[in-house]
């Protein structure tokens, strides 16, 4: 993690430099070609994007409606599920597929440092 980022995340952080550094870090990620670093930070954006998605009635025609504002505990608790998820997945595919479980245990590691970070 750059030490620019390291400072970031301090007790003042919001959300929006919290998404903004894990984006930073998919970039950097794919730049270096990490597949499964980018990977897990990928399966991370999409779920905090899901999770300030609202629901739109069926009845209504707005195209452009503001996104629901998470906090840094939802994200918290994104990162959470997502490791978790992934530790069940880990879990099933143990010894039927090593290198299944060996991939999503680094995805894992890197949503933990994900988690610690903030």
């Amino acid at each position: 993690m750059r030490l620019w980022t390291y400072f970031c995340y301090s007790k003042n952080m919001n959300v929006e430099t919290l998404v903004a550094n894990i984006r930073s870090d998919l970039v950097q990620a794919r730049k270096e070609r990490n597949v499964l670093k980018s990977q897990a930070l990928l399966i991370l954006m999409n779920a905090i994007d899901n999770a300030s998605a609202i629901h739109i009635p069926d009845d209504h025609d707005a195209t452009e409606l503001p996104r629901r504002k998470l906090s840094i505990d939802d994200v918290k608790e994104i990162i959470k599920k997502e490791i978790s998820e992934m530790q069940e997945a880990s879990a099933i595919y143990k010894g039927i597929n090593a290198e299944k479980t060996q991939e999503l245990k680094t995805m894992i590691a890197v949503l933990k440092n994900q988690n610690e970070s903030v």
